[in-house]
């Protein structure tokens, strides 16, 4: 009887979906051993990993603004040197206009072009005080 009650059981294990008519063995779960320490290991690793990650993604960004402002800086500089040529230049133009225009042969032709006549004894006043230097 044993024999008999093993082929029952070989007829019962037998797939209906199968036609070829290879019997269908039960599968057995796929059992491992767990190492907690392992495990909690490999999630610290992955929290360092991520915060190394953070850290380095934050100073890259941070590098960035600092570029930016770097940047920003040397163009607010180069804008300065411009304007400080052009008030240089302006200001030799200015100073030129100046000497040419205190020469004593401009005084004289600009007096006459105003009407006033050379003076035949010019007089001189003598200062309130003494004037100091």
């Amino acid at each position: 009887m044993p024999v008999r009650s093993a082929q029952r059981a070989r007829a019962v294990d037998r797939s209906p979906a199968r036609r070829d008519g290879a019997t269908q063995r039960t599968a057995r779960p796929k059992l491992r051993v767990v190492d907690h320490r392992r495990i909690k290991q490999a999630a610290r690793r992955r929290r360092v990993g991520l915060w190394i990650a953070s850290a380095l993604a934050i100073g890259m960004f941070v590098s960035a603004l600092a570029q930016a402002e770097l940047v920003r800086g040397q163009q607010d500089l180069n804008q300065m040197r411009v304007q400080v040529a052009e008030n240089r230049t302006e200001r030799a133009r200015l100073e030129r206009e100046i000497v040419m225009a205190s020469a004593p042969h401009v005084v004289v032709d600009r007096a006459r072009a105003l009407g006033m006549v050379r003076a035949t004894e010019p007089q001189y006043f003598p200062a309130v005080r003494a004037v100091e230097g």
